[in-house]
């Protein structure tokens, strides 16, 4: 009995080597997928990372400016200026950005409407909550139907804001998510076929509005030429026209409605222009009551380079690379060992 028995191996002994080292291979290869997935998809996001967009632009030699229209029902003509983010540091998923965003306008601002010139004459300038009351006070003009701002007039808006690198999401300090960023996407989420829908801003006019994000390669649409280069090929994140007839008030716009085409790179996933000239975000309309603009909106200046895609560096993963390639090593021996033994 004793003899033979004392040859015998328990089952479960035989297996446990490469269940182990099998489970280590794998866990090890799930942490390094995920280590490279989050690197590659925003591997040029960084501390000092900065872009810079321009609203109106220089075309033929003469200023194109832009309109806009705010939440207060006011509307300003030939304003120009720019509107930056800068990240201040990485932590973990969270992305903590300075935004600046500064707004000349050169012509006016204007209420149209009887209601605000009869405000006005009373002295009741509380209708207007959008630009510096310092601004306004001893400057205000009185027409038959409209109270007019005259330029220039300067809008200056400081903050920090804190982005959710997975969701896009704009969060507060409890975490509590309240806006989308829009300044850059993740390439790496859309398919090159068909159309996937968005949420690009949560409240605009109290409507939350999605988009149709999709990607053009070349055979959809016409090149764009940006800062970074001319591209033929990109992602564009549009919809139908998008109605609200709150736009009617503003007194210059014929129409209730807008269209958003905003165009990103197909490497970094930065955002290049806004192809209809129509740009709204939830920072403009949270934080300046910017509902509506109209006119050139474009990247003019970034320290992020497309380049930096194509030599991907692995310096950061090469732990993972050494226990994957030993992990693997050790399974490969063990494997050709019980085969060895089964063939005598």
């Amino acid at each position: 009995m004793y003899s033979s028995s004392r040859g015998k191996r328990n089952p479960k002994m035989k297996i446990l080597p490469l269940f182990s080292f099998s489970l280590v291979f794998f866990c090890c290869l799930a942490s390094f997928l995920r280590a490279y997935s989050n690197k590659s998809r925003f591997n040029w996001l960084e501390a000092g990372t900065y872009a810079t967009y321009s609203f109106g632009a220089l075309k033929d030699g003469q200023l194109e400016p832009t309109f806009l229209g705010f939440d207060d029902c006011g509307s300003a003509i030939l304003a120009t200026g720019n509107y930056s983010w800068r990240c201040i540091e990485i932590e973990g998923d969270y992305a903590k950005l300075e935004v600046e965003i500064n707004l000349l306008i050169n012509g006016s601002v204007s209420y149209n409407g009887i209601e605000f010139v009869e405000r006005a004459e009373k002295g009741d300038l509380s209708f207007i909550k959008r630009i510096p009351m310092e601004q306004v006070v001893g400057r205000i003009q009185l027409r038959l139907d409209m109270v007019r701002i005259p330029g220039p007039i300067y809008i200056h808006k400081n903050l920090v804001v804190t982005v959710d690198i997975d969701t896009m999401e704009l969060v507060d300090e409890d975490g509590n998510p309240w806006g989308k960023w829009v300044m850059w996407i993740d390439p790496l989420k859309y398919p090159l076929e068909g159309e996937t829908l968005e949420t690009f801003i949560v409240n605009w006019l109290n409507t939350t509005v999605d988009l149709y994000v999709s990607y053009n390669d070349g055979t959809r649409g016409p090149p764009i030429d940006t800062l970074l280069g001319i591209f033929e090929r990109y992602f564009v994140a549009g919809r139908p026209p998008i109605e609200n007839e709150f736009l009617l008030k503003l007194g210059v716009m014929t129409q209730s409605w807008i269209v958003l085409t905003y165009t990103y790179d197909p490497r970094s996933g930065i955002l290049l222009t806004a192809e209809a000239e129509n740009y709204i975000d939830d920072l403009l309309s949270q934080e300046l009551g910017i509902i509506f603009t109209f006119g050139t909106f474009i990247l003019s200046e970034t320290n992020v380079s497309i380049d930096q895609d194509s030599e991907f560096d692995l310096s950061p993963f090469i732990p993972y690379l050494a226990v994957l390639g030993i992990s693997a090593i050790i399974v490969g021996a063990y494997l050709i060992k019980k085969k060895r033994h089964l063939l005598q």
